[in-house]
């Protein structure tokens, strides 16, 4: 597989932590959405941790627990299906694709910026979240889906780019549902 551009990579993962942030179940009611069982993004909880551990990478610390949340919960979406049908997900999007996001966020820790500064894209991540305006910065694409067992299944094949389905997938769970609902294409093996 053809490596991704960097523009491409830092989209998906403006799309990825935003939503590991917004899918945290905080300590205190500050409007985020609960998906996961993390509140590490929190300046008087996780994020206080990680700034005693991790002093200038801190926040890349903190996110990257929260994304790997994130992908533990959408990995548990996935399961059960049948081994003869893979899933495209907002946080599975193939072992290239998935190892090229990682890279890219160490790239991103050892350059010393902070998240912000290193993603402009990324949705401001204040407390207490303004859920309209984050269903609004996931609007990416019109699509069309249907609630399945594994989450919400995009109707069709996968578009032309994954940067295209990554958007599909964004604006298909822009309703903030209360609990995560997996964006997903179905994948023949």
């Amino acid at each position: 597989m053809p490596q991704m551009p960097r523009e491409d990579l830092d989209h998906i993962l403006c799309l990825q932590l935003v939503l590991a942030w917004a899918g945290e179940s905080p300590v205190e009611d500050d409007g985020r959405l609960g998906w996961w069982k993390t509140d590490l993004l929190h300046p008087d909880a996780g994020l206080t941790l990680y700034q005693q551990l991790f002093p200038r990478t801190a926040a890349w610390a903190a996110l990257c627990g929260a994304r790997e949340a994130a992908r533990r919960v959408d990995q548990g979406a996935r399961a059960g299906a049948s081994r003869d049908t893979g899933f495209l997900t907002l946080f599975s999007l193939g072992t290239a694709v998935d190892e090229g996001l990682g890279e890219r966020i160490a790239e991103h820790r050892r350059s010393g910026l902070a998240p912000s500064a290193a993603l402009p894209a990324l949705f401001p991540m204040e407390l207490p979240l303004d859920r309209g305006a984050l269903a609004g910065w996931l609007t990416r694409a019109e699509v069309r889906f249907e609630t399945s067992p594994h989450g919400r299944r995009l109707r069709g094949t996968p578009p032309e780019t994954l940067r295209q389905a990554v958007d599909g997938m964004a604006s298909a769970i822009r309703s903030l549902p209360g609990t995560w609902k997996a964006p997903h294409y179905r994948l023949k093996s």
